[in-house]
């Protein structure tokens, strides 16, 4: 009996060791395989086991590792912080802290470790390498505080920096100024190019500002083609000056990107701290202001901010907000100037010519409203009311009894450059009824030139439809007559600017007698822009100029004005013609 309890025990010993001993198996196993290192530490913080995937972490062998203490694998600064973990951990917590471990090779990376101590003092931990998740953070961090497009500080962080050197130097009693760049005709570029070339040029403006200045100056880009720049630790105002005077000249240099030879200027409007503001939007806001000073004052040039400036963007930003809501309270008008055939002196058209009657009175004109729209993005749906509005009186006129005649309407380039263009007039004439043959288009040389390929096809759309197709203020550009031979063109108009002092300037009119000459040689018709004297005409009319508009035969007239004015020319008796104050789309 003994005998089976004696054999019987030794059988149940010798099982629950093989038990105990695969499941110390199993265990070292699954500690083996894990990804994440895992480490026990002695009480006196040497290494008494470590894991595969720990000692490749630190480049270590276990060999090594089992020799070592905690100390060795970790910089005196993070080993500081863990003595005070450790006061932690030996009340019974177990904690998740991130810290650094130093490599075989001396190298660090950032660790994320949970550990807790043992009842008899030993340390039990998993440290996981981070340094991917670290670097996707940093990514993040920087996409959040940086611009995409050019890699510099975005509006975010400038405005944090500029706090910064707005405390350094109310400490220190230094001076910080705020320069405001923005770029000049930069949405032309844009619009007419594409914004793959205005993303470049983009870059390139900032690749160029950062050779401007010193390497401790911050530069930011706001949006836009807007960049700004933080100076502090100058030494005088003429400083600050000379390195506005350097980035302007700077982005004036011409550059090239894909195929065409660019060059652009920029703006620059500059504020102090303390004297014109104590906080980083104050800066910003007043520099800005400067900025449209500058541009006020034929762009290219720097301006300082000063008390009276305010008003002045003040108003400017009222302008816009006006704009805006111009076409919903039926503000826009159209007037009209008459055309005249100078052999037989009839009415041949009529220019349409925005304006703009604001509601607290005064008439704007295009030379400010035009541009003020291009920057605002209302041109397009501006510019879609004025040709509704000029083929609906048109057809107006037309259905009053009136002989019929073109009405020529302005394209802006950002207009003639629109994907949709070609729809758009369509649309248009669909919907007024209007015979494309009583419609013009005006455009000017510089539209044509900047996409010359797209140019000729869009013309030659327009062209198909029966549309007649005008290039205006020529002479004023860089296209030359031998070049206009590729755009299917109907008319040059000679800009009022040659037909001004032609008695006086005789090389403006050899250049008027040349120009009409080779337009005929081409089978091109001439009218000639700004005539208000009899001598004019004689000279212009010897020369075979076909038509002339201009205050010697009517000013531009409101839409009853020239229906008056028909009427009078061609002794028609009076009829209702209607006024149309606006076109609903």
């Amino acid at each position: 009996m003994s005998y089976l309890i004696t054999h019987w025990l030794g059988f149940v010993s010798h099982r629950s060791s093989r038990v105990i001993q695969e499941s110390e198996e199993r265990y070292r196993a699954l500690v083996e395989q894990a990804s994440d290192g895992i480490f026990i530490t002695d009480n006196q913080e040497r290494f008494l086991d470590v894991n595969n995937s720990a000692c490749d972490m630190l480049g270590f062998s276990r060999e090594d590792m089992l020799a070592m203490h905690i100390q060795d694998v970790m910089p005196d600064e993070e080993y500081a912080k863990f003595t005070q973990i450790r006061l932690l951990l030996m009340a019974g917590e177990t904690l998740l802290n991130e810290w650094h471990m130093k490599c075989r090779d001396g190298s660090l990376i950032p660790v994320e470790v949970s550990a807790k101590i043992l009842s008899d003092g030993r340390i039990q931990g998993i440290a996981r390498n981070i340094t991917e998740r670290k670097h996707h953070e940093a990514q993040l961090i920087h996409l959040a505080s940086h611009d995409p497009l050019t890699g510099l500080p975005n509006r975010s962080l400038f405005q944090d920096r500029l706090q910064q050197a707005i405390v350094k130097a109310r400490r220190n009693g230094l001076k910080v100024a705020v320069l405001f760049c923005d770029l000049d005709r930069f949405k032309r570029i844009n619009d007419s190019l594409g914004h793959d070339v205005g993303d470049q040029l983009l870059q390139t403006v900032a690749g160029r500002l950062l050779g401007s200045v010193r390497e401790s100056d911050t530069i930011a880009r706001l949006g836009g083609d807007e960049f700004a720049i933080i100076l502090d630790d100058f030494a005088t105002e003429d400083a600050v000056s000379g390195i506005a005077q350097k980035i302007l000249f700077t982005l004036a240099r011409p550059l090239t990107i894909a195929t065409f030879n660019l060059s652009t200027t920029s703006s620059i409007g500059i504020s102090f701290f303390p004297e014109d503001g104590d906080t980083a939007q104050t800066l910003l806001k007043n520099a800005d202001a400067a900025m449209y000073l500058a541009k006020a004052r034929g762009k290219n040039n720097f301006q300082f901010y000063s008390q009276g400036i305010a008003s002045n963007a003040l108003e400017h930003l009222n302008l816009e907000i006006d704009l805006r809501l111009a076409l919903e309270r039926e503000e826009l008008v159209l007037h009209y100037q008459p055309q005249v055939d100078l052999k037989s002196g009839r009415v041949i058209g009529a220019e349409a010519l925005l304006r703009w009657r604001r509601s607290e009175g005064g008439m704007t004109l295009p030379a400010q409203l035009i541009p003020l729209a291009e920057e605002t993005g209302l041109i397009g749906p501006i510019g879609e009311w004025v040709l509704r509005t000029a083929c609906l009186q048109n057809k107006a006129w037309q259905n009053a009894g009136l002989p019929g005649i073109r009405v020529a309407v302005n394209l802006s380039a950002k207009q003639f450059m629109h994907q949709d263009l070609v729809q758009i007039v369509e649309r248009a004439l669909d919907e007024t009824g209007l015979e494309a043959r009583y419609l013009e288009l005006e455009i000017t040389e510089s539209s044509l030139m900047q996409k010359s390929e797209d140019a000729v096809v869009t013309l030659s759309k327009l062209k198909a439809m029966g549309i007649h197709l005008s290039i205006d203020d020529f002479g004023t550009g860089y296209s030359s007559l031998s070049y206009l031979q590729r755009f299917p063109i109907d008319t040059l108009k000679i800009d009022q600017s040659f037909v001004y002092d032609i008695a006086t300037n005789q090389a403006g009119a050899v250049i008027i007698q040349a120009v009409i000459a080779l337009a005929h040689a081409m089978k091109l018709r001439v009218i000639a822009e700004g005539v208000e004297a009899a001598y004019q005409i004689a000279f212009l009319a010897v020369n075979r100029c076909d038509a002339m508009q201009g205050y010697y035969v009517s000013h531009h007239l409101p839409a009853d004005g020239l229906t008056a004015f028909l009427q009078k020319r061609y002794e028609l008796h009076p009829q209702t013609v209607p006024q149309l104050r606006n076109a609903k789309n």
